[in-house]
């Protein structure tokens, strides 16, 4: 494996976690601002990109 699939990996693992982590956060959240629904559609394109780019077929 490169060292940039390497890198690629690692960082859209870390956007997945971040994302899965932005929904949590906007599940349990209580009260404040209405932002849950806005917080949601962001970690849901999160979480569909970062899979999209782990498990996208390679061309090489």
């Amino acid at each position: 494996m490169s060292s940039y699939r390497k890198f690629e990996v690692g960082f859209h693992s870390f956007i997945l976690i971040f994302a899965i982590g932005l929904i949590t956060s906007a599940l349990i959240s209580e009260g404040g601002p209405a932002r849950e629904p806005l917080y949601m559609m962001l970690g849901i394109g999160f979480v569909l990109t970062s899979t999209f780019r782990l498990w996208k077929p390679k061309n090489r």
